[in-house]
């Protein structure tokens, strides 16, 4: 991520930066060398209200969200609302058994995170999929560390504030894979997939600003894309729902989509699909919760990922109907029953 724009403004006023992202030029990516990407284009908006106490400022409030701009679409007026909060002081945590995702000297690390649930019924094998024509893609969580006590000549700072969730990030996948590890006989799995992340630090800027730091440094920690498909975690027996507009009867192999009624909303699935991970940098381990948002994409740029069905029951019960957990395609889930 670049700067490519920070100001001041009184409480309540409305500031225009559409000339800055009109002109921040697209990002692309080489993934093998064959198959380029247009990496999201996307903008962190963070907000810092502060305390002004002789040369040094004191965070009062923050927060932050993500905007996407699509290349299909031209960009028009957005308004954006961030909500603020007070921020506790950050203390490293440590925490066992969990997932660690260490930085190191370095800016990107990967870490298993859980992806879908994936369920079977007795007769059926079931499968996580990724494709890359157009790419799948999910929304995951971001997060953000504000500078809480800086110096406004140097940009020097004095105390870090805990984690906390800055947005949903749209994250591609970089690789066409089925699973290996399948649903069989009435499991349910969580699929764990491969995420790399990254590690952005802003310094603050007193550039243009008569030697002033109006912009505390502040940490991002952003989900970039999925690498690979690991192994899918039992979760215990399935016990199907109450169906929600069935389709079917469906006979042998099936590959089903959530591109049926795909949207956009600030809602996480939550529950199974959280997953704890230790990110360690320079002041630390952060112990954070990434989840995976109801959200999705079906156009010429993302597509979501799919369920592979494979029928197994040589042709004693080959029949079978299928739905959307909740009739919601956003919960990644699809559910079973003969």
């Amino acid at each position: 991520m670049e700067l490519i724009w920070v100001d001041t403004a009184k409480p309540g006023s409305i500031v225009k930066v559409s000339d800055y992202v009109r002109n921040a030029p697209p990002v692309k990516y080489k993934v093998d060398g064959s198959i380029e990407y247009r990496e999201p284009q996307e903008y962190k908006v963070s907000v810092q209200c502060y305390d002004i106490i002789g040369s040094r400022a004191k965070l009062r409030a923050s927060g932050a969200t993500i905007v996407e701009v699509r290349s299909s679409k031209p960009i028009a007026d957005v308004v954006v609302s961030v909500d603020l909060k007070e921020q506790d002081v950050f203390r490293p945590s440590e925490v066992e058994d969990t997932v660690y995702c260490d930085f190191g000297s370095g800016d990107k690390c990967t870490a298993l995170t859980k992806l879908a649930v994936v369920n079977s019924i007795e007769g059926l094998e079931t499968a996580f999929k990724l494709v890359l024509s157009p790419p799948s893609a999910m929304y995951l969580s971001s997060f953000q560390q504000d500078c809480v006590y800086w110096d406004m000549v140097t940009c020097e700072c004095y105390a870090w504030s805990s984690w906390y969730e800055a947005g949903k990030k749209l994250t591609p996948t970089v690789v066409a894979q089925e699973s290996v590890q399948r649903s069989v006989n009435g499991e349910r799995r969580v699929q764990l997939g491969s995420v790399e992340y990254r590690l952005d630090y802003y310094a603050g800027t007193n550039d243009g600003f008569a030697g002033v730091c109006y912009a505390g440094p502040i940490y991002t920690i952003t989900p970039v894309s999925i690498r690979a498909l690991s192994y899918a975690s039992y979760l215990g027996v399935y016990q199907p729902g109450s169906p929600v507009a069935p389709a079917g009867p469906t006979v042998g192999f099936a590959e089903i989509s959530f591109e049926d009624g795909v949207y956009e909303s600030d809602y996480k699935i939550g529950g199974e699909l959280s997953t704890g991970i230790s990110f360690c940098y320079g002041l630390g381990c952060a112990y954070l919760s990434v989840d995976v948002y109801k959200a999705g994409r079906d156009d010429s740029e993302y597509t979501t990922p799919r369920i592979v069905v494979y029928d197994v029951s040589g042709n004693v019960s080959p029949w079978f109907y299928w739905w959307y957990k909740d009739g919601d395609p956003m919960t990644y889930e699809v559910e079973f029953s003969r």
